[in-house]
């Protein structure tokens, strides 16, 4: 590994450096994220032996700050040595591998779940990262103005995650070379199912390959949904009731895959139930609540409602 920039906010580390093929990859956002971890290549680039330039951020500052030209300009001296390069990012990686597309001069861009910005005068729309937007000191940035319009790849999102969607509605538009791959409630990052299922690396292999298209990405994401209890809470929680019975069986599929589904979904799932009619779940959200300790202030609501619910439902 070598190190081709260094300052006290970032690094731009280089994996194995000798082979003539590139993926330049970036941070994503991290909750709590204060400081850099040891510099290690994506494994599924790290299989493949291709050579990885990894933008690293101490911050969760999107890339944004007075060092951009000079994180530009180490990126391009770099990335200019390949003869064939791409960008792969997720979330805030994604907004990097467009920003950073001219300067690493890459063929293509493979995205997950991307921001075309955070800057609340340019997406007013967006209410996430609140405190990152305030902090950042290079603002309205538009991916446009340093990255390359017309370059190819693939955008994956999640439609049916509105902020998302909004986000990538404004990349098309600013990129329209870009396919965009809509997997509807597949979350943020849109895959989320494909790491939880231990198969992102043939998704990622697929992309360093070349060979990654929207219907093989489709086609992955198809495949373990079925299995997953987060999808079916997704799915039933938007379904809600205005098709009740294809809540009901969304959220039964989540109880059914319980033991293998974050204590998070299944608890909503439960609740999704109570709040159609079925109060079978009540023991289970409520030795969720109990057993976890830094839970969201809704879950003790949502354990009244449902309890009062069922015994309003055996008076009757």
């Amino acid at each position: 590994m070598q190190v081709v920039y260094q300052s006290e906010r970032y690094e731009i580390d280089l994996h194995n450096p000798h082979h003539p093929n590139l993926v330049v990859t970036f941070d994503y956002w991290e909750r709590g994220k204060t400081g850099l971890a040891p510099s290690r290549p994506l494994p599924f680039i790290a299989v493949s032996s291709r050579a990885e330039l990894r933008i690293r951020t101490r911050d969760n500052d999107w890339f944004l700050s007075d060092e951009l030209e000079a994180l530009m300009q180490a990126v391009s001296e770099t990335a200019g040595r390949y003869a064939h390069v791409i960008n792969y990012g997720s979330s805030m990686g994604g907004f990097g591998a467009l920003l950073f597309s001219k300067a690493s001069r890459a063929r293509a861009v493979y995205i997950i779940s991307p921001q075309y910005s955070i800057d609340r005068t340019l997406v007013p729309f967006e209410k996430r990262w609140a405190e990152e937007a305030a902090a950042l000191s290079r603002q309205a940035v538009r991916p446009e103005t340093f990255g390359s319009p017309d370059i190819g790849g693939i955008m994956v999102f999640d439609p049916t995650f509105a902020l998302d969607r909004l986000q990538a509605d404004l990349i098309e538009r600013a990129f329209p070379r870009i396919t965009p791959l809509k997997l509807s409630f597949a979350g943020h990052p849109a895959v989320l199912d494909l790491w939880q299922a231990g198969v992102i690396g043939t998704m990622g292999r697929d992309i360093v390959k070349g060979t990654a298209t929207p219907q093989s990405i489709r086609a992955l994401q198809k495949s373990v949904c079925r299995d997953s209890g987060r999808y079916w809470c997704v799915l039933g929680e938007a379904a809600g009731t205005r098709r009740p019975d294809l809540a009901r069986n969304a959220f039964r599929k989540v109880l059914s895959f319980a033991s293998a589904t974050q204590p998070n979904f299944v608890f909503r799932a439960c609740a999704g139930l109570s709040e159609l009619g079925d109060h079978s779940g009540l023991s289970i959200m409520r030795e969720i609540h109990d057993s976890t300790e830094q839970k969201p202030p809704w879950w003790s609501k949502a354990l009244r409602r449902a309890a009062r619910d069922k015994a309003n439902t055996k008076q009757d």
